[in-house]
C-alpha cells in the first residue's frame, strides 16, 4: 500500500541521492499500479450491466491505497443544481460525521470555494486534529458533486493530490459511461419491445386479411352456385 504517512513512501531528505530517486521511482510505479488496477475494476463494473456503485467502490479502494482516510463521502448535487446531499459514503457508519462535516463546509463557504479549483484541497476540519480533502467530481461536460474526505492533520505531498485527481477523473468518466450504456440498453429494450409490438399488430393483420379474403372466396363461390342452380332451373321450366 502507497501512504504518505508511510516513512519509506517517500524520501526524507536524509537518503543518498541514489536511494531518493530508487524510492521516488518505486513510489510512482505503485501509484501506476493503483490507476491501472483502478482502470480493470471499472471495467469490470460497467461489464456487469454499468454497476454505479461498483465503480465507486473500486475508486474508494484505489484512495485509500494513496491515503488513509478515516471516511470517504461522494457528494452529488440535485436535479435543480441548487442542492446537495451525502450519496455514498464508506465506512457506513459515517454518514452522520460526514454530514456534519459537509454542513460545515458548506457554511464556512470552503464548499463552493472548493468547487472552483482544478485539484483537491485540504483544509480544516470541524473536528479537531482532522482535515477536511474536498474535490469537485467533474467532467468535460459537467460538475456532478464533490468528493469528501476526513483524514489525519498531516502533510500530504503534491503528488498524491495529482494521483487523487486522476483516480476521481477516472470515476467520474466511468460513471457517465455507465449512465449512457443504462440510456442505450433502455432504448435498446424499448426498440425491441417496440419491434415485437409492431411485428404482433403486422401478423394480426395478415391473418385478419387471410380470414376476409377466405370469406370473400367462400361467399363468392356460394354465390356462383346459387347462379348455377338459378339459371339451371329456369332452363328446366
Amino acid at each position: 500500500m502507497v501512504s504518505y504517512n508511510d516513512p519509506v513512501s517517500r524520501p526524507t531528505g536524509n537518503e543518498a541521492p541514489s536511494d531518493s530517486i530508487r524510492e521516488m521511482n518505486r513510489w510512482l510505479l505503485e501509484c501506476l499500479d493503483t490507476i491501472a488496477a483502478l482502470g480493470s475494476s471499472i471495467q469490470t463494473q460497467l461489464l456487469q450491466q454499468g454497476d454505479v456503485y461498483g465503480i465507486y467502490d473500486a475508486a474508494r479502494d484505489a484512495l485509500c491505497r494513496l491515503i488513509d482516510f478515516h471516511s470517504i463521502g461522494f457528494v452529488f448535487f440535485g436535479e435543480n443544481g441548487l442542492t446537495c446531499d451525502l450519496g455514498i459514503w464508506y465506512p457506513t457508519e459515517t454518514h452522520d460525521e460526514l454530514t456534519q462535516e459537509l454542513d460545515h463546509q458548506i457554511d464556512k463557504g470552503v464548499f463552493a470555494w472548493a468547487l472552483n479549483q482544478t485539484r483537491p484541497v485540504t483544509v480544516p476540519s470541524v473536528f479537531p486534529g482532522k482535515r477536511a480533502m474536498l474535490s469537485a467530481i467533474a467532467s468535460r461536460s459537467q460538475v456532478s458533486g464533490m468528493f469528501l474526505g476526513i483524514l489525519d492533520e498531516t502533510f500530504i505531498p503534491d503528488a498524491y493530490l495529482k494521483m487523487i485527481a486522476i483516480i476521481l477523473i477516472q470515476c467520474i468518466n466511468a460513471v457517465e459511461n455507465a449512465d449512457l450504456y443504462e440510456k442505450i440498453n433502455t432504448y435498446s429494450q424499448q426498440l425491441e419491445t417496440m419491434v415485437a409490438t409492431r411485428t404482433r399488430e403486422l401478423v394480426d393483420a395478415k391473418s385478419a386479411l387471410e380470414k376476409t379474403v377466405e370469406r370473400a372466396n367462400a361467399m363468392a363461390l356460394e354465390a356462383a352456385r346459387a347462379s348455377a342452380a338459378k339459371s339451371e332451373f329456369l332452363a328446366n321450366m
